[in-house]
């Protein structure tokens, strides 16, 4: 059913027939060389199979290519560690999901109880106990992710995966009242909602770092993630976007800026 506020952004912002997206592989492929990791055919089909075992693998996420998109973010990891990090990105595929066209989408109350169970598995994951699967899922391959990665990895998982579920609940809030944000409050809440930050440090340990926090928070490192998190959510407001307009959904950079 089309709601009012889809009315009004198709009244008053009617989508243009064409849409041109700058090629973005062209310009960063001249400072970065694209590398897939060779295990990713054989990490998607366990990986999904996984999803599935937790009754969170969709027709949408099933066909979306996830596996090819985790050969380019983790591109030189081994299928030791190359496995847990695909599980955990089509996971966060699928739980944010869950928010964005789900159940949970504008529903507070029960987004507040699956986002504060998730943060107790990862502070307390030899105590905590799972409320749901979606829950059990992160739980399961946190478990596995963090008898390999360093104490300071972890740390930034939990720090990281904390600042995206606040962000995550403040955006469902928004959406709830119809709450337009700011251009500045948008790219904060973006930058936190997007998950990045939580793919930085799956990142250091598909690779087996061991970042000291001096070298990790040093300002040059805390720039390039910026910048690099801007690029990734920006990009992604971009594509989304008519799917948002199609939901009258206003939570997008696109349509704030319009």
């Amino acid at each position: 059913m089309t709601n009012s506020l889809e009315l009004a952004l198709s009244e008053c912002f009617p989508l243009p027939s064409k849409i041109h997206i700058a090629d973005i592989l062209s310009f960063t492929g001249q400072f970065f060389d694209i590398k897939v990791n060779p295990h990713w055919k054989e990490a998607e089909a366990e990986s999904y199979t996984w999803l599935k075992s937790y009754g969170m693998l969709t027709s949408r996420l099933d066909k979306s290519g996830l596996g090819q998109l985790g050969a380019l973010v983790y591109p030189e990891a081994d299928l030791l560690h190359f496995r847990p990090s695909m599980d955990f990105l089509i996971w966060i595929f699928a739980f944010d999901d869950m928010f964005d066209e789900g159940n949970l989408r504008g529903n507070i109350y029960a987004t507040k109880i699956v986002i504060d169970n998730a943060m107790d598995v990862l502070r307390n994951p030899d105590t905590a106990k799972p409320g749901s699967k979606a829950v059990a899922a992160l739980h399961d391959v946190f478990d596995r992710m963090r008898r390999e990665a360093s104490e300071a990895t972890t740390d930034r998982f939990i720090h990281s995966a904390e600042l995206y579920m606040n962000a995550v609940l403040e955006q469902n809030e928004r959406r709830a009242v119809g709450s337009i944000p700011t251009v500045q409050e948008w790219i904060q809440l973006r930058r936190d909602v997007v998950a990045v930050q939580i793919s930085f440090a799956v990142l250091e340990y598909s690779l087996g770092l061991d970042l000291p926090n001096q070298v990790h928070n040093h300002p040059v490192m805390f720039e390039l993630e910026l910048a690099a998190n801007d690029i990734i959510a920006w990009t992604n407001d971009i594509y989304s976007f008519p799917a948002e307009y199609t939901q009258g959904d206003p939570q997008s950079l696109v349509f704030i800026l319009m």
